[in-house]
């Protein structure tokens, strides 16, 4: 499969985010640590970050090539237990048991394993195996690492990333991008997903994967995928806007509220030959 042909949906957000922090985020750790003697906290693994370095997750991305949705689910993973009562649950929970596990395991090597998370080339074994052998710290990149192998498609190295800031200019090539069904970020103020007129605060990082023309309303509309699990409750800070139309987790936004929140875009394009 050619990685230009891809469209954004098919990419696994969960894989290129766990990349992003074992790779990229370790690195300026180092970089501050080294030279400034800041950003030592260990808690560094925990954090949630939002937005800020999109381009530095694509370009780690590109390096260790993309792996697939259908291979590693960004919305959620099915816990398989051993009585049978198996559960889907939202990626969110699944990091923060499996992050806890680790410690777990580590501290009490002989406790009991109910459950296993059912992400690919993984059974009850495996898991186990794994949480044992892994830190907090990259157990979440072990299990990528596992998940995608023998399935990661290369990225031609004459793929670059490209940041644009000026909104008019961005909005513009976002709308090629989409045409051509390609990958494409925003880093925006996530505080109009609860409320449209409010100050625009927080900001974060989704992808956008559709646009339409709303004909009841006139307007143009984005799809988000973003990156709150997969209903529609809202995130962490408070419910959606009930402007907002949701679907699993996915959002429309008007082009004009996208607009006034917009920080940039970062997309993937393919250089010409020289």
């Amino acid at each position: 499969m050619d990685f230009l042909s891809i469209s954004s949906a098919e990419i696994s957000a969960f894989d290129i985010a766990i990349t992003y922090n074992q790779e990229t985020i370790p690195s300026i750790q180092k970089f501050f640590s080294n030279f400034y003697g800041l950003l030592t906290n260990r808690s560094i693994w925990f954090r949630e970050h939002e937005t800020g370095f999109i381009d530095l997750a694509l370009k780690s991305i590109i390096n260790r090539g993309v792996c697939l949705e259908n291979n590693l689910n960004s919305l959620g993973i099915t816990r398989i237990s051993s009585d049978n009562n198996d559960q889907f649950l939202p990626m969110r929970k699944v990091i923060k048991d499996i992050r806890r596990l680790t410690l777990v395991k580590k501290k009490t090597p002989s406790f009991p394993l109910t459950y296993y998370y059912q992400f690919a080339n993984f059974d009850m074994a495996s898991f186990e195996k794994l949480l044992l052998e892994s830190s907090v710290g990259n157990i979440l990149y072990q299990i990528t690492d596992r998940s995608c192998q023998g399935q990661r498609i290369s990225i031609p190295t004459v793929v670059k990333t490209r940041r644009v800031f000026k909104k008019n200019k961005a909005l513009s090539i976002l709308e090629s991008e989409l045409d051509a069904q390609r990958i494409i970020a925003i880093e925006y103020y996530s505080s109009i997903l609860r409320d449209y007129d409010g100050k625009l605060k927080g900001p974060h990082t989704s992808l956008v994967v559709g646009k339409r023309f709303n004909s009841e309303k006139k307007r143009i509309e984005y799809l988000l995928r973003n990156t709150y699990d997969n209903h529609c409750l809202g995130n962490y800070k408070g419910p959606y806007d009930q402007r907002l139309e949701c679907q699993n987790g996915y959002l429309w936004l008007p082009k004009k509220i996208l607009k006034k929140a917009l920080i940039d875009i970062v997309y993937i394009q393919q250089e010409r030959a020289k």
